[in-house]
């Protein structure tokens, strides 16, 4: 770039045309800037979840270090001891908070896929005599061909992506945790 930046000034000052061979070595490197432009646009890109996952662990190994090492400073156990119970604390409260919350998060989806379902229903029988009728059964044929088996492979897939995940952000987070020096040199020697 620092190239580029002193052929443009050169360009600049120029009065007279630049010789075809600097024009084809500007338009060169106006090229190559762009496609590695692209090319580390379309990285981040292609790897935001990995990205966001990693930073994700950090703030939780962050978050983590931080609560082991006040409940290691007033109960005088090592921090490591004191991550592993910070560790189980967060564990019981997610997994009691699942207990209480989940068949009640269950009831309430199954009724709303209900209600939807209802909803379709009266509203493909009200408007199937007009222009509306052909677009709204359209996309999912007659309108009852729209099951729960249809519904549920790709249901059952984001829900074991997402629970994949979470694991991965926890495991992540405690490796992060127990050895932050580790990893710490580790990205600075890349």
């Amino acid at each position: 770039i620092p190239d580029l930046v002193n052929r443009c000034e050169r360009r600049a000052n120029m009065t007279a045309p630049a010789s075809e061979a600097e024009t084809r070595d500007l338009v060169r490197i106006i090229v190559q800037a762009t496609v590695a432009v692209l090319i580390a646009a379309s990285l981040l890109w292609f790897f935001s979840d990995l990205i966001v996952l990693a930073f994700s662990a950090v703030l939780g190994a962050v978050l983590l270090r931080s609560v082991a090492r006040r409940l290691s400073r007033r109960t005088r156990l090592p921090s490591g001891y004191s991550a592993v119970i910070v560790t189980l604390i967060i564990v019981s409260a997610i997994a009691t908070m699942s207990a209480s919350v989940g068949p009640t998060l269950v009831n309430e989806s199954h009724r709303l896929l209900t209600e939807v379902m209802q909803f379709w229903h009266n509203l493909e029988q009200r408007e199937s005599g007009t222009l509306l009728g052909p677009i709204l059964t359209h996309p999912f044929g007659n309108g009852s061909d729209v099951k729960l088996g249809t519904i549920a492979p790709a249901a059952l897939s984001i829900t074991v992506g997402a629970f994949g995940g979470i694991v991965l952000l926890i495991a992540m987070t405690l490796y992060l945790a127990a050895a932050p020096q580790l990893y710490l040199e580790g990205t600075l020697r890349l």
